[in-house]
């Protein structure tokens, strides 16, 4: 095989990068899609639903986020004069 680099030619380089891969069968469908229900992810839902009602909703999937019942204390909240223009401190 022969050199593929030519002379009088410009060449750059260049790359493909393959992020998250994964199986389809790993993939985690949206609820609306009609996959979620069908096949071990409905066992899976059902399971879930069986535990949540037995323990006050203890089990979720990750996707759905975390509802804090508890909210940060703003007592020392830092002014944010860098990005609100009403808290920008004013010299009289």
């Amino acid at each position: 095989m022969g050199s593929i680099w030519r002379e009088g030619y410009r060449y750059a380089t260049a790359g493909v990068t393959l992020q998250d891969l994964a199986e389809e069968s790993v993939v985690q469908h949206d609820l609306l899609s009609g996959a979620a229900a069908a096949g071990a992810e409905g066992a899976t839902k059902r399971l879930m639903d069986a535990i949540n009602a037995k323990l006050d909703s203890k089990v979720w999937l990750a996707g759905q986020g975390v509802n804090h019942r508890w909210q940060m204390s703003r007592e020392h909240l830092l002014p944010r004069y860098t990005t609100a223009w009403e808290e920008l401190p004013l010299a009289r």
